[in-house]
């Protein structure tokens, strides 16, 4: 949930505040470290607040649901308020930030597990 809503805050500042000044791109680029950052402290809360007690396997599941979670609230909210279709937000997507935007999700999927596999060690 502190993904979801700093996404949120962040994605409202991206869009109203940098974007129109910096372009999209760059705004997203912009945006990403602070996102990265937010999804591996995120993760390490989780870790913490199961008393350690979840394997790596099971925080593998938690990351993969959250992104499907994620990805379900993104393309319902960023498709329907910019009045867009799916293939048109992929679209979006195919640029350099695009990439970086893809890797954020997959480290937002993975963080769980390697935090998980790495306090097992």
């Amino acid at each position: 949930m502190i993904v979801f809503a700093c996404g949120f805050i962040l994605g409202t500042i991206r869009v109203l505040l940098l974007a129109p000044n910096v372009g999209e791109h760059l705004a997203e680029l912009l945006e990403a470290p602070f996102m990265i950052g937010i999804s591996f402290l995120s993760a390490r809360l989780i870790w913490r607040w199961s008393g350690a007690k979840l394997t790596a396997g099971n925080m593998l599941v938690i990351g993969v649901l959250a992104l499907v979670y994620l990805l379900a609230v993104e393309f319902t909210l960023v498709i329907g308020l910019r009045n867009i279709t799916l293939a048109e937000y992929l679209q979006s997507k195919y640029s350099f930030a695009g990439f970086v935007y893809l890797v954020s999700l997959t480290l937002f999927a993975i963080f769980p597990y390697l935090i998980a596999n790495h306090r097992r060690e």
